[in-house]
């Protein structure tokens, strides 16, 4: 009974959207069809599987997606979930259905049994873009799955299968609605994965909302009154619409101005819609002449959409009662294209050839299928696609004036990568609005950059501390890993051929080939690579040579050889390095992290190492262990402390001294001085100065980025960039 009423609604649904291009009689068999695979089986609610797919179906409905979409999210979970085949579906819907349901379908649990969860979630990313290169629409039907799962996911009892799914969303699939434009979905996702991850703040942030609705403090109406009514008056008409915005957003804003709930003035957003594009800047000329508009908050998207092709113009403006509100304007095609992103595709297109908006989407999902396929571990990927899926946010150009949009933080390194990963591994140097700039300098929007290249000079490890991009990290780490490699070969095979030497055996790869199966490798160059890893020793592969010689006396004499000249396998041996300790406080070895240089004025922790050893970090430092706790400087603030500057100079004649005599004249130690790296015109530098705290450094920092021989200078920051 339940499945007849939830299969009316849907076509009922079908039916009054319109969607001239869907064969009802057709939905209505999928259903059945779904149903009857889905026969006896439960979700955790408590409810018969089959709601779940119809649930699927109603939100691609909901964005008028095609025939082929809907049936497909009808089916999406039958060859997962019950004994049908793809081909069974294939014979009953069509071959493309089935390439559809496919791309959705996950991998198989028994087939990756023994891998991790990381593991097995990168090899279902892998499966879902390789769909997604053929169709894009397998991406929307994931979405639309992914959406009824978190709508429903408080039915999972374990709290941590449900963080591991909302984390999941927030970082992946959250991210790629956002990036196809999928507005309507991306805020939910966000919003109930937030709730998910952040249940306090999240509901600090709604009962907030909640009281400030019910004393009239948020008076959305109010607003679209008063603006409808601004706009009548200057001979315009436009649909407004208003809306608070989401929990998560609000905690976003929060974070990013680092403020309180109650220091936050935009809550509210609002949409205009006018008839065409040159009333949408009549109106915002009328609310900057009526209103004061809010500076910095402009953003002219009509003229230079987003990559996932939105077009709009923001403003924030003060509005009546000195309240702020945030105000879009746009047409009701960019409306459209906005909210629904790629999907309105389908909305406009049905049945058409694939136009250049939509061609654009695929460009980033082959990107993402090259990290995937060629980059290593699980959690590499994760990261490195996370970082290419995350929403570009700022947007500079080529000296022709071609738009490249990039992350916040983004630098030079990752610029180039976007222009092609050649001239990203040759880059040499950058000219950011015709002046030469240091590869580390983040970009902003509306910047011209020029990249720089050379034949001879490649990418080079400090880049990974510098890159933001997952495009960039992983040529970058492509290049160094094959870099890496041909030198451990290199230099496992002149230890080897050196061992040879000092036993007086001449040197022969053919014998070399007999010892492979032994010592388990597959080729000599795999042999050579672990040798110059230290992971196997030249001796090892000397005595394989030695017991497959059929003279006892001959391999007797080889063995005292090797002994003497050779030794044993250093692989075997663990190595003991000892660090220095540091002085010893209040009855524990206590010394100061060197990744972090905390000083008085810092907030710290101390890391526990051992029951007589604790390292103090700064609070913020990137390499804190599981054991920590807080602590606070006493009476030994006053002694001098060891801090550190990162100072970038121009690599002129006298520009070092220069540096060290600011110091030094105000009576500051300098204890320790190293030129990091050097690149176009530019040097980086690394200095360990004696210091009372971070007063004192501030004081420094500020005398050297006044001097014209200094880029930039601010305090150590141990690892990449945000």
């Amino acid at each position: 009974m339940i499945i007849q009423q939830e299969k009316e609604v849907l076509l009922k649904f079908i039916r009054e959207e319109g969607c001239k291009y869907v064969d009802i009689d057709l939905v209505d068999s999928a259903i059945n069809f779904a149903a009857k695979a889905h026969e006896n089986q439960l979700r955790a609610s408590g409810e018969p599987y089959i709601t779940h797919p119809i649930a699927v179906a109603t939100l691609l409905v909901e964005l008028r997606l095609d025939q082929s979409s809907i049936i497909a999210a009808l089916l999406h979970d039958v060859v997962e979930n019950s004994d049908c085949s793809l081909e069974t579906i294939s014979e009953n819907f069509g071959q493309k259905i089935a390439e559809l349901v496919d791309g959705v379908t996950k991998l198989s649990r028994i087939a990756v049994a023994n891998q991790s969860e990381n593991a097995r979630q990168v090899e279902n990313l892998r499966k879902l873009f390789l769909a997604l290169s053929k169709d894009v629409r397998v991406l929307l039907i994931k979405l639309a799955d992914r959406l009824h799962n978190m709508r429903t996911i408080n039915f999972f009892a374990s709290e941590k299968k449900r963080i591991r799914i909302a984390q999941e969303t927030m970082d992946i699939y959250a991210s790629l609605a956002e990036r196809i434009g999928l507005h309507k979905f991306k805020t939910e996702l966000q919003n109930l994965a937030f709730a998910q991850l952040h249940p306090t703040i999240y509901e600090s942030i709604v009962n907030r909302l909640t009281f400030l609705r019910d004393n009239g403090s948020i008076n959305i109406e109010a607003m679209i009154s008063t603006l409808t009514d601004l706009l009548i008056k200057h001979g315009l008409k436009a649909k407004i619409i208003g809306r608070e915005k989401s929990a998560y957003s609000i905690w976003k804003k929060m974070e990013a101005k680092t403020v309180s709930f109650e220091q936050l003035s935009d809550i509210v957003a609002f949409r205009i819609v006018p008839d065409n594009i040159e009333d949408c800047y009549k109106v915002l000329g009328i609310l900057h002449t009526t209103y004061r508009a809010i500076p910095g908050s402009f953003n002219d998207y009509i003229s230079m959409p987003k990559p996932n092709s939105y077009k709009s113009l923001h403003t924030v403006i003060l509005g009546p009662q000195q309240h702020c509100a945030e105000i879009q304007i746009r047409t009701t095609e960019m409306e459209e294209v906005a909210e629904l992103g790629l999907a309105a595709h389908w909305t406009y297109k049905q049945g058409s050839e694939y136009d250049e908006n939509f061609l654009k989407h695929r460009q980033w999902i082959e990107q993402l299928q090259e990290i995937l396929k060629n980059t290593g571990g699980p959690t590499e990927v994760l990261e490195n696609t996370r970082r290419e899926i995350e929403y570009n946010q700022i947007f500079c150009f080529t000296p022709k004036g071609e738009v490249i949009a990039l992350p916040k933080f983004a630098t030079a390194i990752d610029f180039a990568f976007a222009l092609h990963s050649e001239i990203g591994l040759h880059c040499m140097g950058v000219k950011i609005n015709n002046k030469l700039c240091p590869l580390q300098m983040h970009i902003v929007s509306g910047d011209q950059v020029e990249i720089l290249t050379s034949t001879t000079e490649t990418a080079e490890e400090y880049w990974l501390d510098i890159a933001v991009t997952g495009k960039a990290r992983h040529h970058i780490n492509q290049f160094l890993n094959t870099k890496k490699q041909d030198d451990f070969i290199s230099r496992g095979k002149s230890l080897i051929s050196k061992a040879f030497e000092k036993i007086g055996i001449k040197y022969d790869e053919s014998i070399i080939m007999k010892t492979l199966e032994a010592l388990k490798k597959n080729t000599v160059s795999d042999l050579f690579e672990a040798i110059g890893k230290k992971e196997l020793h030249p001796g090892d592969v000397l005595r394989e040579i030695s017991k497959n010689n059929p003279n006892k006396s001959y391999r007797k004499h080889l063995s005292k050889l090797l002994e003497k000249h050779v030794g044993k396998s250093e692989a075997s041996t663990p190595r003991n390095d000892t660090e220095d300790l540091g002085r010893l406080l209040e009855g524990k070895e206590v010394c100061f992290a060197k990744c972090c240089y905390p000083v008085p004025g810092d907030e710290i922790v101390a890391v526990e190492v051992s029951q007589q050893r604790e390292v103090v970090h700064a609070i913020n430092c990137k390499k804190l262990g599981d054991k920590l706790h807080p602590i606070r400087w006493g009476e030994d603030s006053q002694k001098v402390y060891t801090g550190c500057l990162e100072v970038t100079i121009f690599d002129t004649a006298g520009a070092l001294s220069g540096v060290v005599q600011r110091i030094t004249d105000v009576g500051v130690d300098i204890l320790n001085l190293k030129i990091t790296r050097r690149q176009n015109n530019f040097a980086d530098i690394r200095i360990e100065v004696q210091t009372r705290g971070v007063t004192q450094l501030q004081n420094i920092l500020t005398l050297l980025n006044s001097s014209s021989n200094v880029y930039s200078a601010k305090g150590f920051e141990e690892g990449p960039n945000p």
